[in-house]
């Protein structure tokens, strides 16, 4: 089914099961304007959370690399982005 966020951001909704729409249109109350929000949030992001997990790895500040991948986990969650949430629940552990 296509929604307003399917259609305003169609790469996010490319595999199957990577993003839960129903989880996303539950726990906004249908909200698009939300739905909309939240991912341009986690899209602009996104790409410095990455690099900021990543050159702490690359320093071995592991304390860091936990800190990141929380930051990153938590819009996951909250974009019902399961796949990607429980990778960095491992990352995190």
């Amino acid at each position: 089914m296509l929604t307003p966020v399917s259609m305003a951001y169609p790469d996010v909704f490319k595999s199957p099961g990577v993003v839960d729409l129903a989880y996303l249109e539950s726990s906004s109350f249908g909200r698009s304007d939300f739905i909309l929000q939240a991912i341009d949030v986690l899209l602009d992001q996104l790409p410095e959370q990455v690099a900021d997990l990543n050159q702490a790895f690359l320093k071995g500040d592991y304390a860091l690399v936990r800190l990141s991948a929380h930051k990153i986990k938590s819009a996951a969650g909250l974009l019902g982005i399961e796949p990607l949430r429980e990778t960095l629940r491992q990352i995190e552990a």
